[in-house]
């Protein structure tokens, strides 16, 4: 059970990209947890190159993960204050936790504390909060919505409690459990979004979220690299 919620969080309900399973899928081996369904951000890029999609997009959209400093600061300026008011008294503005991150330190570098009443991750002199989502680790998307149209609906049972039955057999446990997600924006037009051109995210989704860095490495395997470059014998 703490696999599946991993799977929805990490794998499926933003980066999600679905492909139909082979017949050999549908027998013993399963499919990936990432070809499952469609997530919210496999929704946003896909809908950009959508002739009838009603979502609004920001031009010349900009891979937010290469922003910085004043930049990423301006940027955010940009998107939010091209957002029509009337949406704008309640409008929570989604991102990875990196950018997060990145946006509360450049703001704090440039501007330094921040002692008024508006704290935390609200920007600058405006009614936007910006809103970290797990599922949307590394992205290279921003958007913006009212938070009820931004939906999750679940059929059947809940994920983690969607076992219906166990089956044991000499040394073998079969467990058995279904149920159906999806995600989406009911009212397209309630959307604004920066998309970058080249963004996939279901390309972007890692299998292990213990290993999301690369600064680390299990024992011995940095000195067997250093031997293999005939350095350090």
């Amino acid at each position: 059970l703490p696999r599946i919620s991993e799977d929805i969080t990490y794998s499926m309900i933003g980066k999600g990209k679905f492909k139909k399973a082979t017949p050999a899928q549908e027998g013993e081996s399963g499919s990936a947890a990432v070809d499952s369904m469609d997530g919210y951000e496999t929704i946003l890029v896909e809908g950009k190159a959508d002739a009838n999609c009603k979502i609004n997009y920001l031009k010349n959209a900009v891979d937010v993960r290469t922003l910085s400093g004043k930049d990423l600061l301006d940027y955010i300026e940009k998107f939010t204050s091209s957002i029509n008011p009337l949406f704008a008294a309640n409008l929570p503005v989604y991102c990875s936790p990196e950018f997060l991150k990145a946006y509360e330190k450049a703001d704090y570098d440039i501007y330094g504390k921040y002692t008024g009443e508006r704290v935390g991750n609200e920007v600058r002199f405006s009614k936007f909060r910006l809103i970290a989502l797990e599922s949307m680790y590394d992205s290279a998307i921003i958007f913006a919505t009212p938070k009820a149209n931004f939906v999750e609906l679940v059929d059947l049972s809940a994920a983690g409690a969607c076992i219906n039955d166990v089956q044991k057999s000499n040394y073998k446990v079969k467990i058995f459990g279904e149920y159906s997600l999806s995600v989406g924006f009911p009212i397209a037009e309630a959307v604004f979004a920066s998309v970058p051109a080249g963004y996939v995210p279901s390309e972007a989704v890692i299998s292990d979220p213990t290993k999301y860095s690369d600064n680390w490495v299990n024992g011995g395997a940095e000195a067997a690299a250093v031997n293999d470059e005939g350095e350090g014998a």
